[in-house]
């Protein structure tokens, strides 16, 4: 599966490479962007390392797509976006990442836009789910302003820090 070229009015999305070491580990360095993820705080380039490598095993094995987000005119990454599961012809996982720097600017709005009519126009799908921590409500705002739906609440169990989370689910249906 080729990653396809994406754009929006303010942003490349690109594919991540080991070029972007220094730039993943600014974006997951900051105790703000992974306070609601599954990634403890990034220490090192080991760590940007391991993203990029699990991102890349992901889209090797047509299971999902991650792009990179740029502004125009730059090959610095403030960001990044895909899907973390890929169905094509039936329904995709949204997830996504902004460097503290950018956040209430509109950049992850727009890239959000971008995916979503990348997901339904080539890819067929039906539906495009988003697992948000509750508490997250800048996440749940983005997905609210690109008219996903709220549907409903989850208790978890993640693995990587033993804890219990509530997630909301949140749904863009293409009917």
């Amino acid at each position: 599966m080729t990653l396809p070229i994406l754009s929006s009015e303010r942003c490349n999305f690109i594919a991540l490479t080991n070029h972007h070491l220094l730039d993943v580990l600014a974006i997951f360095s900051h105790p703000e962007v992974v306070k609601f993820n599954n990634y403890s705080l990034f220490k090192n380039l080991d760590d940007a390392q391991a993203l990029i490598d699990m991102y890349q095993k992901r889209h090797d094995n047509e299971i999902g797509l991650r792009w990179g987000i740029c502004l125009k005119n730059s090959e610095k990454l403030i960001g990044t976006i895909g899907f973390n599961t890929l169905n094509i012809d039936e329904f995709a996982t949204i997830g996504y990442d902004l460097h503290f720097d950018y956040w209430n600017q509109g950049y992850m709005t727009e890239a959000i836009a971008s995916v979503i009519k990348l997901g339904f126009d080539e890819y067929n799908l039906k539906s495009i789910m988003a697992e948000v921590q509750i508490g997250n409500i800048a996440s749940e705002k983005v997905l609210l302003k690109n008219n996903f739906q709220f549907a409903g609440t989850q208790k978890i169990y993640k693995i990587w820090d033993n804890s219990h989370y509530e997630i909301n689910n949140f749904v863009l249906n293409k009917f």
